[in-house]
């Protein structure tokens, strides 16, 4: 996963992907040059660093989480820099129970974070408008006529979606800028 986040970072394109907390990494001693620059696992490295945890307002309810910035594990990794391990804890626990890697430029924390439950979001309205409108009734065996018909189907999603706002979520304000 760490190569991929590399080839984002390299290309300047923003990224949140989620990332195995046995994940090798280290801090970027550029960005936090008293810590030390041991590989470490992910999850390790979110529970380790408790001074860098903060609480988040991302629109639903306060989350405790950790940003830090990390580069892959590997020395030849030249130019891995300009990522940053997410960690997420809803409640009482000491690992956090979900870990991402942002990069690219994405910014601010809420901004990460809101981003990550988008696909929850598309999984639930999928369900919820896409199989409703017909998106998978398509049986013709034509690529222009299946192009028309999720075309079609596209569209009327969006037309129930717009009609019924609760399905739409909230644009974040750090994505509106």
């Amino acid at each position: 996963m760490t190569a991929l986040a590399r080839h984002f970072t390299t290309a300047g394109v923003p990224f949140v992907v989620r990332v195995d907390p046995q994940e090798q990494l280290r801090i970027d001693r550029s960005e936090l040059p008293t810590y030390g620059d041991r590989v470490r696992t992910a999850a390790e490295l979110a529970s380790s660093l408790v001074s860098l945890r903060q609480q988040v307002n991302t629109g639903e309810r306060p989350v405790t989480a950790v940003e830090i910035p990390v580069t892959a594990a590997e020395p030849a990794a030249a130019g891995g820099g300009g990522m940053t391990l997410v960690g997420e804890w809803r409640g009482e626990d000491t690992r956090p129970g979900k870990l991402w890697l942002a990069g690219g430029g994405l910014q601010p924390l809420p901004l990460v974070l809101w981003l990550t439950a988008l696909p929850h979001v598309v999984a639930r309205d999928f369900h919820a408008i896409s199989d409703k409108v017909g998106i998978r009734d398509f049986a013709g065996r034509s690529f222009p006529g299946w192009h028309r018909h999720v075309t079609l189907a596209s569209a009327a999603h969006l037309a129930v979606a717009l009609e019924d706002s609760a399905v739409l979520p909230a644009l974040h304000p750090a994505a509106r800028a």
